[in-house]
This record gives C-alpha cells, sequence and structure tokens, in this order.
C-alpha cells in the first residue's frame, strides 16, 4: 500500500510530516471555514441575539463531535498499526470494524442530542431570550450525527493509511454545499437559525456518502464491502484501547468548557456574542495546529507497528516546530486583523465587538500552548498509551478549572478574569506530558528490543 513507513525510506522524515499534514491541516480548516459560515451569515443576515443562540451551543456540540472524533484515533492508529506491520488482512478487519461502529455510534448519539437538547442548554445556563433558538439548533443539527460519525471513521481509516488527501477532497466539496446551503435558506428563505442547521446537517449527509462510495470502490486493503460489515472483537478491542480513553479525554475537556461556557453565560446575551465570535476566529489557530499535531499518531503508530522507535523522538520535535510556526503565524494574523474579522460576524452590537476583542488579545499568546499539549497528546496515543493523557487532562485542565470557576472567577467576574484559567491549565498539562512521554518512550524502546530479540533467537 502507498505510503507505507517502508516505501517512505530514504525520504525526509520532516518532508514526508508536511506532505502528510497539510492535506490535514487544509481539511480541518476547511471544516472549520465553512462551519464559520454558520455564524457570519447568521450574524449578518438575522442578528447578534440569533449569533448568541448558535454560539451558545458551540461548547455542547463541541463535546459530542469531538468525543466521536477522539474515539476514531482509536482506528486511526489500528490501520497505522497493521500498515506498518504490512498485515492487509488486518487493515480490512480495522476498516469494516470501524465502519460498523461509526454507523452505531452516530446514531446512539443522535438520539441522546435531540432528546436532551433543552436539558443540556438550560444546565449551560443559557439565557431565556435565545434558548428557543438554541435548542431548535441543537436537535436539527443532531439529525445529522450519523452522517457526521459515518465521515469521520472513513476519514480515520484514511489517514491511518497514509491518505490524508481523500478526506480533504471529499470535505470541499460538502462544505461548498454547506455554504451555499446556508446563503439560500437564510437570505433567500429567512429560516435564520434553522437554516444554518439544516445547511449543516445536509453537508454532512453528502460527506458521508462520498466516504462510503471511496471506500467501497478503494484499491487496497481498505475497501468495503457492505455485505461484510460487521465487527471483529480482537480489533474492536484494540481500537477501544485507544479509543475510549480519548473519547473520555475529549468529554472531559470540553465537560471543562461547558463549564466555562456557562460562567461565561452568567454575564448576559452581549457577552455570550461577543465570545462566539472570538472564539470562532481563535478556532481556525486551535484547528490548525490539533491537525498537524495529530500527524504525531499516524506517523509514530506505522512507526511503531514497524519497530522503527528510534524514530519516535525526532518525530515529535519535528511535529511541535511545525505548530509552533503555525500557531504564531496565526496569531500574528489575528493580531493584525482581529477586529475587522470580528465586524464579520457582529454588525449590531458594539458592546459585543469590545468584549471579543478584549478576549482575542488576551488569548493570543497561548496559542502555542494549546498546540503544545495538543500535539503531546497525540504522540503519546500513537505510542499506544491512551490512558495517560486522559488522567493528565483529568487532573491537570478539568479539576484544576472547576475550582478555579468556583473560586477565582466569582471574585474577577469577567471575561478576562475567567480566560486566565486556560494559559494555567495548559502549563499543568505540559509538564505532565513531558515526563510522561520520557517515561513512556523508555518502556516502549525496551519491549519493542525484547520482541526482536525473541524473533532474532527464534530464526537463529
Amino acid at each position: 500500500m502507498a505510503d507505507t513507513l517502508q516505501k517512505r525510506a530514504g525520504r525526509s522524515l520532516a518532508l514526508e510530516i508536511l506532505r502528510f499534514a497539510l492535506p490535514f491541516l487544509l481539511t480541518a480548516e476547511l471544516q472549520l471555514l465553512f462551519n464559520t459560515v454558520d455564524l457570519v451569515v447568521i450574524g449578518q443576515f438575522a442578528g447578534s441575539m440569533a449569533l448568541a443562540a448558535v454560539g451558545a451551543t458551540t461548547t455542547l456540540v463541541n463535546l459530542v463531535v469531538n468525543a466521536m472524533v477522539n474515539f476514531t484515533v482509536g482506528a486511526t492508529v489500528c490501520v497505522a498499526n497493521q500498515i506498518g506491520a504490512r498485515n492487509d488482512d488486518g487493515v480490512r478487519r480495522a476498516a469494516h470494524t470501524a465502519f460498523t461502529v461509526g454507523l452505531a455510534a452516530g446514531a446512539g448519539l443522535a438520539v441522546v442530542l435531540i432528546a436532551g437538547a433543552e436539558g443540556f442548554l438550560r444546565l449551560m445556563q443559557t439565557p431565556e431570550e435565545i434558548l428557543r433558538q438554541s435548542v431548535l439548533y441543537i436537535r436539527i443539527y443532531g439529525l445529522g450525527l450519523p452522517a457526521i460519525s459515518l465521515y469521520n471513521f472513513g476519514a480515520a481509516v484514511c489517514r491511518g493509511a497514509g491518505d490524508s488527501k481523500r478526506p480533504l477532497y471529499i470535505l470541499t466539496a460538502s462544505g461548498v454545499l454547506n455554504a451555499a446551503l446556508n446563503l439560500v435558506l437564510v437570505i433567500c428563505f429567512h429560516w435564520d437559525v434553522a437554516g444554518v442547521a439544516a445547511a449543516t446537517s445536509v453537508s454532512n449527509l453528502a460527506a458521508a456518502v462520498a466516504m462510503t462510495a471511496f471506500l467501497c470502490h478503494a484499491c487496497d486493503a481498505r475497501r468495503l464491502a457492505i455485505r461484510h460489515l460487521g465487527v471483529h472483537g480482537p480489533t474492536l478491542r484494540r481500537i477501544c484501547r485507544i479509543g475510549f480513553p480519548a473519547l473520555a479525554q475529549s468529554c472531559l475537556f470540553n465537560i471543562a468548557n461547558i463549564a466555562v461556557q456557562a460562567s461565561v453565560n452568567t454575564l448576559g446575551a452581549t457577552v455570550v456574542a461577543g465570545n462566539s465570535a472570538c472564539s470562532s476566529v481563535e478556532n481556525f489557530a486551535y484547528t490548525g495546529t490539533n491537525a498537524i499535531g495529530q500527524s504525531a499518531v499516524t506517523f509514530i503508530g506505522q512507526q511503531v507497528g514497524a519497530h522503527e522507535h528510534r524514530r519516535i523522538g525526532r518525530t515529535v520535535l519535528l511535529c511541535l516546530s511545525y505548530v509552533w510556526a503555525f500557531s504564531w503565524l496565526l496569531a500574528g494574523v489575528c493580531y493584525i486583523f482581529g477586529e475587522p474579522l470580528l465586524r464579520l460576524y457582529i454588525t449590531d452590537n458594539p458592546g459585543a465587538l469590545t468584549e471579543a476583542l478584549g478576549r482575542l488579545h488576551f488569548m493570543l499568546w497561548t496559542f502555542f500552548m494549546c498546540a503544545t499539549m495538543d500535539t503531546l497528546t497525540s504522540s503519546l496515543r500513537g505510542m499506544g498509551a491512551s490512558k495517560t493523557p486522559m488522567f493528565i487532562t483529568l487532573f491537570g485542565v478539568c479539576i484544576v478549572r472547576f475550582l478555579w470557576i468556583a473560586f477565582i472567577f466569582p471574585r474577577h467576574h469577567t471575561l478576562v478574569g475567567l480566560y486566565c484559567v486556560y494559559p494555567v491549565t495548559y502549563s499543568i498539562a505540559i509538564t505532565c506530558q513531558i515526563a510522561a512521554f520520557f517515561v513512556l518512550k523508555k518502556r516502549l524502546c525496551e519491549r519493542i528490543e525484547r520482541e526482536n530479540a525473541a524473533w532474532a533467537s527464534e530464526q537463529g
């Protein structure tokens, strides 16, 4: 299969990571760009209250979608390991198991999100003046969750095999469809919040259909046969061993963010609108650096499968170098063009614009910290250790954020007082991750050396 580690022999690792990461980066940024169209269209043509209604759902949507996406990391690592070991049968089992699990997971999450929409939003202290529209957005969005799940599990299989371009092509097409539907449904039909939610669901369905069609016609071991869909027990256990801790880590992280959003909601709808606009601008930095950092999952996973463990340290350093460069580049762009970008979202509320600018200028210098944390998390997962970053997230991020909200925020009841928690928790997590990386790398190297020695003994 193309792009296996064996076929990369003699090439520059730095160049290979960059060639893999760039389509992954473009995919993530395009996905975010098309999602941003929702907020821009709603802000321009429906006003700041409609913008606040959609923005108030962001952390809840991120909780569900990121949990799903992080679970797919198990499929990526499993496929990458089998690619590294040149086991086509293993790749086929992983692809069929992942696709089956993706369909079931998407359907289950859709039921939970649709049924619990109002209750979840009330727990988040969503202001009453935007609650009804927020519930409507969540329920329509929830209808598209099975499609989102299928696309992401299919993309995970592709990336595990070293193919980061196919998800980019599919997402680009579905994103163009999303943008067009946004304009038609909001501007022409005046559906407002319902329109952007419906556009997102329809475009996600198109992406899922396209990904399924590609995998059904693939010319390598990833090829799906619908009649053979099912769960292979040992493969599912390997996927879950990585996927469930990653899912739990994502849930913990986003639950902490929901607590932060609930605190923002107590400051009023104007602050919520400004916060929503700023979050959307910042996400281009966070999403881009996370996409580059996740390249470590595929490369380290294949290196572990091929017993090329001596390249792991260099892979991590290269991925960190790329995300640092990208995060500072995006921080500079946001600093220079922050106000014009925010005005794309906010047209009728100067107070919301002021709040958004205040948060943006504070958060710019934390971009590289978040990038470092995400890259180290991906590296640990690629090494097969998914529980470690989960516990680091629990104790170093979630608990600290809850304590901050409970004891510090009431004394400094402003956005800046709230968002100081981010650099604090990033610093704690990074320190713990660096220590964990060196310990786990040493153990991994010792295990692989023992396996190599045992194999050599058998051959002799």
